[in-house]
């Protein structure tokens, strides 16, 4: 399901390349380091394909990420979202985390310019479609 739609929204980007199913080991990686519950969406997409190279952060890539962004002190606190993918131009995409852990389908763009947080796509369906029409 979400390859194909993947595979879709890069249609024509030779610089696209499909990462190899992510492991239940580096799901569970992402989840105890970064201290959240991943979404149900969010893991079934890891398990089908481990980021893409130009959109989708692969689940080192989203450990690695997180942490060094929660750890920027020029911008107000980055560990209330759990970033997924990326613009590639240093903005990210991801969802709010609550204060339990947990997250609904709500996403946010956060603007590494403005320090500006904007809600962007209920959902994963609708965050690839807008990425697709180019609306974010």
């Amino acid at each position: 399901m979400w390859k194909s739609k993947i595979l879709h929204l890069n249609k024509g980007n030779p610089f696209s390349e499909l990462n190899h199913p992510a492991t239940g080991a580096q799901i569970s990686e992402v989840s105890l380091k970064l201290k959240v519950k991943i979404p149900h969406e969010l893991e079934v997409l890891l398990r089908e394909v481990n980021g893409d190279v130009t959109t989708f952060l692969s689940t080192e890539q989203i450990i690695r990420d997180n942490l060094s962004l929660r750890e920027l002190d020029s911008f107000m606190p980055l560990d209330v979202f759990l970033f997924f993918a990326e613009n590639g131009c240093g903005d990210y995409f991801g969802y709010a985390i609550r204060k339990n852990g947990e997250m609904d389908d709500n996403i946010f763009m956060w603007d590494h310019e403005s320090d500006s947080r904007k809600w962007v796509a209920q959902g994963l369906d609708q965050f690839i479609e807008r990425r697709k029409s180019q609306e974010i």
